[in-house]
């Protein structure tokens, strides 16, 4: 395991101490990366908005370099788009949470860029957009070399997922 495996789960400063802040370090992809993923854990929470969402850790692969990442699918009329394109990502033509666990996918990666409490400019990668998968075949093959994992029971039935 290399010191940069979870260099997408933390914010980093835009620069490590010289050089040119536009320099991006070397743990963030750069903008546009099509990078495949697995998910790794997901969780039914709710948004500071008051809205029902998935929150999900990926395991991004891109070439050499391995991330963990997190994504959000929030369940409203105007975030649906993304919900639709993250199922066809996993190879699901219909929204079926039950299969979220393990699954496994491509995706463009973006930065995102923004002002940290401490006054320094952060980036991290981001899931810019879910790539539609070749086939189901394709997908289904890779989820069955994984191991079943275990979710947890929120004992919270009212949730749509």
């Amino acid at each position: 395991m290399s010191q940069h495996d979870d260099w997408g789960a933390t914010e980093f400063p835009a620069n490590d101490g010289g050089g040119s802040s536009d320099r991006l370090p070397d743990w963030i992809l750069p903008d546009g990366t099509e990078a495949e993923f697995d998910v790794l854990e997901w969780a039914k929470t709710t948004s500071k908005a008051g809205n029902k969402m998935a929150e999900l850790t990926l395991g991004i692969t891109a070439g050499t370099k391995t991330a963990k990442i997190y994504d959000r699918l929030v369940l409203k009329d105007t975030c649906q788009w993304k919900i639709i394109q993250f199922f066809k990502s996993i190879g699901e033509l219909s929204i079926d949470w039950s299969l979220v666990d393990g699954a496994a996918g491509r995706c463009i990666l973006g930065i995102d860029k923004h002002q940290g409490n401490d006054g320094e400019t952060k980036h991290k990668n981001v899931v810019k957009r879910y790539l539609e998968a070749e086939s189901k075949r394709a997908v289904k093959s890779k989820r069955a070399e994984k191991p079943e994992p275990q979710q947890e029971d929120t004992g919270d039935d009212n949730l749509p997922f």
